[in-house]
């Protein structure tokens, strides 16, 4: 087994090799132990020395979704808060509720809400408290329940409602029904004002550039980006300059070993032995709606997530055009069972857990420094098939 091991990390230090990224950390693990943990290369790219260690933060980016936002509102559900078809004309002003009316939780969390995908609202100077009548006066792009279109927004509205429904921000409420229960001490939003300094981060984007250039293609523009690196600072927009660093879309930071036991948890759930019950936690991975087999409950369903044609998105006016689709393998590799669900993360994070194999995968690398390469899905899913043939009882020698 060590051999299988040894392989993983060279797949892994590969990526370094290629420039995909300066440093790493993975861990795996079955509902009650660790069985492989590494971390490699560096923080940061540079002449002095700057290891990566095993307690470094990383931008989460998009595993915000899963791991604060959608959990907390399982959570929620589970004691009584809302429920999960219940629309959300009570809970926004009246004079959206013929847009709005027909929306309901489940289809925030299931990214079939038909609020569209992405959206600079700090390109209109709406601060946090003007985002949600922003995100309501955009017109929806199709009807509730009709499609899946990945949608940040829907996750940034999602967090806004829960905040209103809980009677707390979304980091005490995260912190309340997830991260201190599960002693997830390292997770956590704007982790710079918890006395934690830029040593403790791991490196990300330079100058915001790749965000500047989707606004720039849509003749939009923003004053306001930040410059160099800022270690500890939310790489995505939308969080960092509109929302202060705490958005249901992006903004927490943690490392492998606090988000290995999210997936112990997820896994010990789904056996009834977990924090959520049961019933909840199995509703959460599977299909919500007939016809609508991408995501459950904040997850992506790994079976049903096999690469075909774009088709045509709300996210078109911000990205470069034509767009085809990505040609090649999925990010966990084709050895997870159909059962599996995970999530990434644009920085290059990654979580993907397996109930059937009783397995989770936490793949984390500041992909986007010094600068955004591609290739990061190719070392993905490298590492996850080899990950999951040694924890199969794969012959590697």
């Amino acid at each position: 087994m060590e051999r299988g091991w040894n392989v993983a990390r060279e797949i892994a230090d590969e990526g370094m090799k290629k420039g995909i990224y300066s440093g790493y950390q993975v861990n795996v693990a079955d509902e009650k132990n660790v069985l492989f943990q590494y971390e490699g290369g560096n923080r940061k790219v540079g002449k002095e020395q700057n290891l990566m260690e095993r307690e470094m933060f990383f931008d989460l980016a998009s595993l915000t979704k899963p791991i604060a936002t959608a959990t907390t509102a399982l959570k929620m559900v589970e004691k009584g808060y809302f429920s999960l078809d219940e629309s959300l004309s009570g809970y926004i002003p009246g004079e959206f509720h013929h847009r709005f009316g027909k929306v309901s939780f489940r289809h925030l969390l299931n990214h079939s809400s038909g609020v569209r995908a992405w959206y600079p609202t700090y390109s209109r100077g709406v601060s946090r408290e003007g985002v949600l009548n922003l995100i309501l006066n955009l017109e929806p792009v199709y009807e509730p329940g009709e499609k899946n279109e990945y949608s940040c927004l829907g996750y940034i509205l999602l967090g806004l409602l829960l905040e209103k429904i809980g009677e707390g921000s979304l980091d005490q409420l995260a912190q309340k029904f997830v991260f201190e229960p599960l002693e997830m001490e390292r997770t956590q939003f704007k982790p710079l004002e918890k006395g934690y300094r830029e040593e403790d981060f791991v490196f990300q984007e330079k100058d915001h550039k790749i965000e500047k250039g989707m606004v720039n293609r849509a003749g939009l523009s923003f004053s306001g980006w930040r410059e160099g690196f800022a270690p500890g600072e939310v790489n995505d927009g939308n969080a960092a300059y509109s929302m202060g660093g705490i958005s249901g879309n992006a903004g927490l930071f943690s490392n492998a070993s606090d988000l290995t036991k999210f997936g112990q948890a997820w896994l010990l759930s789904l056996e009834g032995k977990g924090f959520l019950p049961r019933s909840l936690a199995s509703l959460a991975v599977r299909e919500q709606q007939m016809g609508l087999k991408e995501f459950g409950l904040g997850w992506v369903l790994l079976k049903n997530t096999l690469k075909k044609p774009a088709g045509k998105s709300s996210m078109a006016p911000f990205l470069p055009t034509p767009l085809y689709p990505e040609i090649g393998p999925a990010p966990a590799g084709e050895l997870f069972s159909d059962r599996s669900f995970g999530h990434t993360g644009f920085t290059g994070s990654s979580i993907f857990i397996d109930p059937e194999y009783k397995r989770v995968v936490v793949f984390l690398a500041n992909h986007l420094h010094p600068q955004f390469k591609p290739g990061l899905n190719n070392v993905r899913a490298r590492l996850h098939n080899v990950i999951c043939s040694i924890h199969d009882g794969g012959d590697l020698e």
